[in-house]
């Protein structure tokens, strides 16, 4: 129902727009519009956004924008560029910087998890020598499908700030040659850092001597870290080789995974670092639109099969109701599947009930009038020998009434 129809509602029906009741004099509610930015008098299902401007578009460099400017005693080749556009509800940001600068490489590495099912999966890991702790993504948790633990154990972080890690799981880890094998515990956390590196590097691979296999041979692109190698782990995986890449300030130091790439990579002023910034703010009526859909009760869209429908076709032509409301349904029977032969084992089983009965009398004397009663009542009739006969190529079944004392 739109907020159109939905004000028609409450006009018509002459209710309060605030508590969406009838009530004589002013209403006594205190709540107000939970729109961020409204707090107008009514229910906030009769909130109607206003609407969005068409375009607002505005760009500047830093030395004609006051909001963006340099900092006091930078360097004059620094520019800055700020963008805002708003379309529909939905803005997009950016701020953009060229300069020359240097940044430092991460180091990653390929590692093999073992999942649930017992199969080694490649996860891009983050090397952190400045971590206590394992970590792994929620996401990539819950791809690999193993046991969590449920504990609550504060972590500090920079500036001394804590956060309360909740799960706890452990995961086998291995390198591509299967030649080390750790059980380490990970913590769950929602994620790790954003794409690393932040901008792509221009490294000549080619360079690299032979035999040299990288731990990640994909470093230089960005791209999502699903879990983090701590320091209890780090010393354990360092093998003795290291060396520089000619000509630059990046260090390759062997390890069990293979060699990470680590130290600085000098940025031209032709490179850009970038901030991005992606908000799609729904208008509320989307939103209201998506309620009340999911709060309707409408008809199931599921389509049934063969069997389903040969159930409600059964259902509809053998139920009844008794005096006192309870529904009587006749159960239904695959006629087309047979249980196979059963005379031969009802015999076996009854020699063996006579032949306990016969080593306790009083058993057997209320066996069988309990079974003289049975036939009496008409609950079961003799089979003659020509219909026995009869009987074996048909979908018959014998079973014989066990003696149970309750």
């Amino acid at each position: 129902m739109s907020v159109e129809k939905r004000k028609e509602f409450v006009s018509a029906h002459r209710v309060c727009e605030l508590c969406l009741r009838k009530h004589a004099g002013s209403c006594s509610s205190k709540f107000k519009c939970f729109v961020k930015g409204c707090q107008m008098a009514y229910n906030t299902l009769l909130h109607e956004e206003k609407k969005a401007l068409n375009e607002i578009s505005a760009t500047s460099a830093a030395k004609n924008n006051n909001d963006i400017s340099s900092p006091k005693g930078g360097s004059d080749d620094l520019e800055q560029s700020y963008s805002l556009v708003v379309r529909k509800g939905k803005v997009y940001s950016s701020l953009s910087l060229a300069q020359s600068s240097e940044i430092c490489i991460l180091p990653t590495a390929l590692i093999c998890f073992k999942n649930a099912l017992g199969e080694r999966i490649l996860i891009r890991c983050l090397i952190d020598s400045g971590s206590q702790v394992c970590a792994i993504t929620s996401e990539c948790s819950d791809m690999l499908g193993m046991k969590k633990e449920k504990i609550n154990i504060p972590v500090s972080r920079l500036n001394g700030t804590n956060i309360a890690l909740k799960r706890k799981m452990e995961v086998e880890i291995s390198n591509l040659e299967n030649d080390f094998v750790r059980c380490v515990p990970f913590y769950v956390v929602p994620s790790i850092t954003n794409l690393t590196p932040s901008t792509r590097l221009n490294v000549d691979i080619s360079k690299l001597p032979e035999g040299i296999n990288l731990a990640d041979p994909n470093f230089w692109k960005p791209n999502k870290i699903d879990a983090l190698i701590g320091a209890d782990l780090l010393f354990e995986m360092l093998k003795p080789n290291k060396f520089h890449l000619m000509n630059s300030s990046i260090i390759l130091q062997e390890t069990i995974f293979g060699y990470i790439v680590g130290g600085k990579y000098e940025i031209s002023s032709s490179n850009e670092q970038f901030c991005g910034l992606l908000l799609e703010s729904e208008d509320i009526n989307k939103t209201m639109q998506k309620f009340w859909n999911i709060e309707s009760v409408g008809e199931s869209s599921h389509i049934l099969n063969s069997e389903e429908e040969l159930c409600e076709k059964h259902f509809l032509e053998n139920y009844s109701r008794t005096p006192e409301g309870r529904y009587i349904v006749k159960i239904p029977l695959k006629n087309d599947k047979q249980l196979g032969e059963s005379l031969t084992s009802a015999n076996r089983r009854l020699d063996a009930l006579w032949r306990r009965l016969s080593k306790d009398t009083k058993l057997k004397t209320l066996y069988c009038d309990f079974m003289r009663e049975y036939k009496v009542l008409g609950h079961m009739t003799e089979v003659k020998e020509r219909e026995k006969r009869m009987n074996l190529n048909s979908l018959s079944t014998y079973r014989i009434m066990e003696c149970i004392i309750l």
